[in-house]
């Protein structure tokens, strides 16, 4: 895990998702939480409980959307932001690039894309 004007998530798979846009963290038995990563940084801490955990599924929406799901039912999600800028991006081992590109949309480069993404 990277905490600068952003949050960057690293998992063993061999990919990484860095999170530019305010997310809504879900941990069990709390409130979900909105945290803004351009914010102060030391709400990065609230995040330390993904740390080391086993297991995520990650979906991805073609309105730019992106949600994950850990172990021990704790959630990410990071909703449209209607910014200029790129929500999330999700980069993998293989190249492959998935971005939350502004305007609400999600574009996908890398080995074997075809035209549009």
């Amino acid at each position: 895990m990277k905490i600068d004007w952003a949050v960057t998530l690293l998992f063993l798979e061999g990919f990484e998702i860095r999170i530019a846009a305010p997310y809504v963290l879900t941990l069990p038995g709390r409130e979900p939480l909105t945290i803004d990563p351009e914010d102060d940084p030391r709400l990065g801490v609230e995040l330390l409980p993904l740390s080391r955990l086993v297991g995520a599924a990650c979906t991805m929406f073609k309105s730019g959307e992106l949600t994950i799901h850990f172990d021990n039912d704790i959630h990410l999600h990071v909703p449209l932001s209607h910014t200029p800028y790129e929500d999330w991006q999700l980069s993998t081992r293989e190249g492959r690039l998935f971005i939350a590109a502004p305007g609400g949309q999600l574009q996908i480069f890398g080995p074997n894309v075809g035209p549009g993404g």
